[in-house]
């Protein structure tokens, strides 16, 4: 028998701005191509029933 919960999730997604060492973007705009290549490999659409479950959260380095 399967139970399912209705337990509240969230996927979360860490960029790092600034990341010398990885030469990676320096601003947030810098990732956004990255990220709609990753849903499109995915084939995501750009609204899904999981959208409003996922959040992008931006690190600058420079700050730390």
């Amino acid at each position: 028998m399967l139970i399912t919960q209705k337990i509240p999730t969230w996927l979360v997604f860490f960029y790092f701005l600034n990341d010398i060492e990885q030469n990676g973007p320096r601003k947030e705009e810098g990732w956004y191509k990255v990220i709609d290549e990753v849903k499109e490999t995915l084939g995501l659409p750009v609204r899904h029933i999981l959208s409003d479950n996922i959040i992008n959260i931006f690190i600058d380095l420079d700050k730390f």
